[in-house]
């Protein structure tokens, strides 16, 4: 197993274990998820600046936890924002600005459908396209209409397959023009997630 694959899994599995974001948006309040999640973004935001002037934090960042950094984010004295910072914006916008099953769904795709693309690219692609590969677009559009299917029976709402679809097709497109537009997925895939759910039911109600 190459290091770039063994990197991307240590990446992708802290993606994974915020799956609780998911738990708490379905369990609390909405309210209670925005001061939260206001609270965790906070927090993190915090992080950043403390890395930057705290030289252990920032010797600790290259060297314990070097293994969930992207190289930009470790080029000190100026490091790039972390994927952590985008992440915990992400759900907190989704929880301010989104009813909650859109919320929810808008925070999976970003986590899961993010996730499949990046560990099935790394693992099995083979056909290159705009910097990702062929293979790990299909995985997040699979991932995403999966999504959307089950999410849309749980909460018994009735859009047509083809929009749920069409979605998913088009999240696979920010997913793919996001780094070469150089806006961080988490952040484009939750609002546009959240944009076109809160769009669809319209359309749906007009076929």
């Amino acid at each position: 197993m190459s290091s770039v694959l063994m990197q991307e899994i240590h990446r992708k599995s802290v993606h994974l274990s915020s799956l609780w974001m998911v738990a708490a948006l379905f369990f609390l309040s909405p309210e209670q998820s925005k001061y939260l999640f206001g609270m965790v973004f906070a927090s993190v935001a915090l992080f950043e600046i403390l890395r930057r002037v705290n030289p252990t934090i920032r010797h600790l960042c290259k060297t314990k936890f070097r293994s969930i950094f992207r190289p930009e984010e470790l080029t000190f004295p100026h490091p790039a924002l972390t994927g952590g910072f985008f992440f915990t914006l992400a759900v907190f916008l989704a929880a301010l600005l989104f009813p909650t099953p859109i919320a929810i769904i808008s925070v999976l795709v970003m986590i899961l459908s993010d996730t499949m693309a990046a560990l099935v690219g790394k693992s099995i692609g083979r056909i290159k396209f705009m910097g990702k590969t062929l293979e790990g677009c299909i995985a997040f559009f699979v991932t995403t209409l999966m999504i959307f299917i089950s999410i849309n029976q749980y909460f018994h709402q009735d859009e047509r397959l083809i929009l749920l679809a069409l979605a998913s097709f088009l999240l696979t497109l920010v997913e793919l023009f996001s780094k070469k537009l150089h806006i961080d997925d988490n952040l484009s895939l939750v609002l546009v997630t959240g944009g076109l759910l809160l769009v669809l039911p319209m359309v749906n109600a007009a076929l």
